[in-house]
């Protein structure tokens, strides 16, 4: 089965400083608005998806954004970006040696 990458992003604005996780609406939506797979992160992707990843996963954190993301970004400073280790990740089979 697959699993949705979870993203932890600090989003700076010129107001703010708050962090979000992306989810399975937030990935969906950025999926949509640019196009690509969430498995495309892996070979690079340009500021503008980054931005707008953190938008839709601030949207789907249930803050209050403006409605169009050109809008958002003005309002923009900085966005960190965080990939999570997976909650229980597979421990390796012990060795027979």
């Amino acid at each position: 089965m697959a699993t949705s990458p979870v993203i932890r992003l600090t989003i700076t604005t010129k107001t703010e400083t708050y962090q979000v996780r992306t989810n399975p609406e937030a990935n969906v939506a950025w999926e949509k608005r640019f196009s690509k797979s969430m498995s495309d992160m892996a070979n690079g992707i340009s500021m503008t998806e980054i931005y707008g990843m953190a938008y839709e996963a601030t949207k789907a954190a249930m803050k209050v954004v403006p409605a169009k993301f050109e809008e958002w970004v003005k309002d923009l400073v900085d966005v960190d970006i965080d990939m999570d280790e997976p909650e229980n990740p597979t421990d390796a089979a012990p060795s027979a040696d």
